[in-house]
């Protein structure tokens, strides 16, 4: 054999890899996907994407400058999510948050179904659904209604259409339109470029060694070439092309650390283990799944190479990029999850074919039939069974609303609903406020932000108001982020010097929207806001201890709450809090 992927010979059937019985355990596992998937909304950049998909359809032109942050007025804004924000903008207006739930759900499930197609007529249906469990598990650690959400189906896509070649060569054209889509839709088409040219690389080297091949060399590094050139198709040509470059420079810089401040998901396991030491890795789920998996894989591997007698470049270079990527943000552990579960699945494609090849004597169906009879069918019986109370178990947690059993923050429910942590009537407040207005929004984070902006940004509106910072690190600068992050504590020491920081060069002073989880945590700042006559309350939204609904308050400068003739609100509820 010359190309590991190629081995028709090599793959062939084994029982139960085709027909009903491989489906009979492959939906079920993809419809337990589908339901992980069916949880209460947490997501906290939706809102931006909403408002942004909301402007998009109703301006007809895609967005160029920002327009969201005061701090920021009219900086270049490349939104490759526009695609993505216009399919949410649809859902949400027409099916509200469980059409968001649901269609996000739905592309879990068809990401690992791609992946398993790979194995039909080569692998039966219980190995699969065993191999694939573990990566099951690691998956759903990130199973948002996120535009990350459409990258990991448009890889499986990728991977699949690259495996489905083998068969027919002509299907390498499908990537073309794989990535016109995901050029549109989200940063990470590069991962197109990166997976073929791993293939790309592998046929070269097998046509050095073998002289043969040509055919499929030329045509793969032409559909790369092509979907190279379709990258450039978006609304931003060379630099949106060039886009996911700039952002990984930021994000992995000198100012790494920082971001990591910022957005606890860019921050790896080096991080991880200096924060935790190393034996942490063992006490949590994740990382413990992500060390087993690798192991499991870098041993397949090895395995594989071996019964094949030649290095498999292809699968190595998928296995250290994707690996280095885990490594070196936690929010990359879904597409570790696929690419991983994907190499696992081809090499025991070929480690069982070569056990039975090598352990069935010519003309003889087994060495050992009653071994055979006795084992499998109580393997086959064993998966089945626990396919079969998990689903159970999934739609009766789903009927009854009941708490996910994950280690995420903030706690997940299933269920179509939004998590409490939106506080949509905070917002819907101050977008009842008049004329424009300019708000600092800290919930611990920059989550509320992005619901500020969809209830109170409104285009060529005299009252629209704008946050000073949000989740977009692509159209925040590195210093606007900094001044974000250290307000709080300039209130706390000098409430005059935060003054000119708040203003950010503007000509009024921002309203303060303040999550009480963060002013609890510094009872300092709460005692400034409260004993400073320059600030006054006008709204509180006090916690709820049996909820665990954490609230916000507002602070309005006085003399706009005078001018606005607001009455101030009493402290009070919040302030039993810190007794």
């Amino acid at each position: 054999m010359t190309n590991e992927l190629s081995s028709t010979e090599e793959f062939r059937c084994s029982p139960g890899s085709h027909g009903y019985g491989w489906w009979g355990f492959v939906l079920p596992f993809v419809f337990i996907t589908f339901v992980y998937g069916c949880y209460w909304l947490v997501n906290g950049d939706i809102w931006w994407h909403l408002k942004a998909g909301e402007l998009i359809l109703a301006e007809r032109r895609i967005p160029t400058h920002n327009s969201f942050t005061y701090t920021n007025p009219e900086s270049i804004w490349i939104d490759l999510h526009w695609g993505f924000q216009i399919l949410v903008a649809f859902l949400y207006k027409n099916y509200g948050t469980a059409g968001l739930i649901v269609t996000k759900s739905l592309m879990g499930a068809s990401t690992f179904l791609l992946i398993m197609k790979t194995t039909t007529r080569k692998l039966a249906g219980w190995i699969v659904v065993v191999c694939l469990a573990p990566f099951l598990y690691i998956f759903i650690a990130r199973y948002h209604v996120r535009p990350e959400m459409i990258s990991l189906m448009l890889l499986a896509a990728t991977i699949y259409i690259i495996h489905r070649s083998q068969d027919d060569l002509r299907a390498l054209w499908m990537l073309v339109p794989v990535q016109l889509l995901w050029v549109n839709t989200q940063g990470l088409f590069i991962l197109q470029h990166l997976v073929l040219g791993a293939y790309l690389l592998e046929q070269f080297l097998t046509l050095l060694r073998h002289r043969t091949n040509v055919r499929r060399v030329r045509t793969v590094a032409l559909v790369l070439l092509i979907s190279v050139i379709a990258s450039l198709v978006n609304p931003y040509g060379l630099r949106g092309a060039l886009f996911p470059f700039e952002l990984m420079a930021k994000m992995t810089g000198d100012q790494r650390e920082f971001f990591q401040q910022l957005a606890g998901e860019t921050s790896g396991m080096a991080e991880f283990i200096d924060r935790y030491g190393i034996f942490s890795i063992l006490e949590n789920n994740t990382t413990l799944l992500l060390l087993v998996t690798t192991t499991f894989v870098l041993g397949s591997q090895i395995l594989a190479c071996i019964v094949r007698r030649q290095f498999a470049v292809y699968h190595c270079c998928l296995i250290v990029g994707f690996g280095y990527l885990a490594w070196q943000m936690n929010r990359n552990s879904n597409l570790f999850a696929i690419v991983y579960g994907y190499v696992l699945l081809t090499n025991v494609v070929l480690l069982v074919n070569h056990f039975r090849q090598s352990s069935e004597p010519p003309g003889n169906r087994s060495s050992n039939p009653d071994q055979t009879i006795t084992i499998l069918p109580l393997i086959k019986g064993a998966v089945l069974l626990t396919l079969a109370m998990t689903m159970v178990s999934s739609v009766h947690d789903l009927y009854q609303n009941n708490l996910q059993n994950t280690t995420e923050l903030p706690l997940r429910r299933y269920g179509f609903n939004e998590h409490p942590w939106y506080k949509h009537d905070a917002a819907i407040f101050l977008d009842s406020l008049p004329g424009p207005m300019n708000i600092y929004v800290n919930d611990r984070g920059l989550g509320m932000a992005g619901v500020v902006i969809y209830h109170c940004y409104h285009a060529d509106s005299r009252n629209t108001k704008r946050v000073y910072a949000d989740a977009r690190l692509e159209a925040n600068s590195i210093q606007v982020l900094k001044d974000f992050q250290r307000i709080p504590k300039l209130l706390e020491s000098d409430a005059l010097m935060a003054r000119p920081v708040l203003v950010a060069n503007q000509e009024n002073m921002p309203i303060l929207m303040l999550g009480n989880s963060l002013l609890l945590s510094r009872p300092v700042l709460l005692d400034r806001l409260i004993n400073d006559p320059y600030w006054v309350c006008v709204y509180l939204d006090p916690p709820d201890p049996q909820t665990r609904k954490q609230g916000l308050s507002i602070f309005m400068p006085s003399p706009t709450q005078q001018r606005m003739n607001i009455d101030p609100v009493s402290i009070v509820p919040l302030l039993e809090f810190t007794r």
